[in-house]
């Protein structure tokens, strides 16, 4: 065989390895691993096609203003300094490396997985504007990311636009009512209660408590069913949250806890004020 057969293969066998792991880093669709499984290199080829249309960028590296490669550092800052420093927010360190690669690759590939990244890594240290930011420029190239829509649903609910937040938990909501566990409905819930949408809040919950006894969206339901008037059906669901704790596994107590709690001083209230009437 011919040195030169041998080095086009390898780099074909090159070409479709890297269209398989950049397509399963970057959540693309599971169909362009099998189109270059099966296709080989046009496979390949046309999974670069379709990034380029995204607006992806392939080429050299631009690195973010400020940034020096030989000392790794942001401005005046060095890396020992920055990986020591704590957020606000929280009580552990910055991986500011992990910010530092991810700025450098964003310059160059501003692909919508690696945007997700930095946005959840800004979450995850308190920075819910700049998570912000990233998150919507990721949708701008990928609307159809639900884990990122509901992740910017979710920030815009910690900054208290919680208007904006109802509108992305929304779709997610309408794209899979049972996404993340169905937690996704319950932020759907919270975000339609604190921008003071009571009705569909209300409804929102009681769609939990059909497939769920968690205590906390039944709380929030009795609560709302109390404020319409509806007085028995609330003390009916606030008695099944009391009732519930003696067949709680241990795991689950301390988080419901709290709730069945509440439950009980709402029903003592309900019985003193009944005692007052009569």
């Amino acid at each position: 065989m011919s040195p030169l057969i041998i080095l086009l293969a390898i780099l074909n066998f090159g070409f479709q390895f890297w269209a398989i792991s950049d397509c399963l880093r970057q959540r693309r669709n599971w169909l362009w691993i099998l189109a270059v499984l099966f296709l080989g290199p046009l496979g390949a080829f046309g999974y670069m096609i379709s990034e380029l249309l995204r607006g992806r960028r392939f080429g050299p590296l631009q690195l973010p203003e400020g940034y020096v490669d030989d000392k790794r550092k942001y401005v005046e800052q060095s890396w020992q300094e920055n990986l020591t420093r704590k957020h606000s927010d929280v009580g552990r360190p910055v991986d500011d490396e992990r910010f530092i690669q991810l700025e450098k690759d964003i310059a160059t590939n501003p692909a919508p997985a690696l945007l997700f990244e930095l946005a959840d890594l800004h979450a995850q240290n308190g920075d819910m504007e700049k998570a912000v930011t990233y998150y919507r420029r990721g949708l701008e190239r990928d609307q159809e990311d639900i884990y990122a829509r509901y992740r910017l649903g979710k920030a815009l609910a910690t900054l208290g636009r919680h208007a904006e937040a109802v509108v992305n938990l929304n779709q997610v909501y309408e794209a899979d009512p049972k996404h993340d566990y169905g937690m996704a409905t319950e932020s759907l819930a919270d975000a339609l209660l604190a921008s003071g949408q009571d009705a569909a809040a209300c409804d929102r919950y009681e769609e939990l408590t059909r497939t769920s006894s968690r205590s906390r969206p039944m709380f929030q339901f009795a609560t709302l069913l109390d404020k319409q008037g509806r007085r028995d059906e609330a003390r009916q669901i606030m008695q099944e949250i009391v009732e519930q704790e003696s067949s709680l596994p241990s795991y689950v107590l301390p988080s419901e806890q709290p709730w069945i709690e509440q439950a009980q001083q709402y029903l003592e209230t309900q019985e003193r004020d009944q005692l007052v009437k009569d």
